[in-house]
């Protein structure tokens, strides 16, 4: 749950919201910021870039807390299982639009694949631990 909403946090942080409704593809739509919101971040997350920058942002806040590696990608690696099961493993995933859907499991659809952001981060996490000459 920490890296989960820590991770949230970060777009909020990094400013993620702010530029991408300040994107010239998205300024230019005539729906009003909150409808935006709603109509393209919510429902398709933020980039790859940008969810790569929210995962680093809270791993190292959680080291910074003496958190363990796998404390930092418990999220992650549960997230991976899951996707897995539910057929969304490689990201970006075809959201249910049915009665019965989710608007968190769409969002979690929507997201960069959960192996490629495990990867990322797992990169992060070596060259954190090769002291640098």
């Amino acid at each position: 749950l920490q890296f989960a909403v820590g991770h949230e946090m970060a777009h909020v942080n990094l400013k993620h919201a702010i530029k991408t409704l300040q994107d010239p593809g998205v300024a230019k739509l005539t729906s009003g910021t909150l409808q935006k919101v709603y109509m393209l971040i919510i429902p398709l997350a933020y980039l790859d870039a940008q969810e790569f920058e929210a995962d680093e942002w809270i791993y190292r806040r959680m080291k910074q807390l003496h958190q363990s590696d796998r404390e930092c990608l418990r999220f992650l690696n549960k997230l991976e299982s899951y996707s897995k099961r539910e057929g969304f493993d490689n990201g970006r995933g075809v959201l249910k639009l049915d009665a019965d859907s989710s608007p968190v499991e769409n969002h979690l659809r929507a997201h960069t694949a959960p192996y490629k952001r495990l990867k990322h981060l797992k990169e992060i996490m070596g060259k954190n631990s090769n002291p640098s000459k």
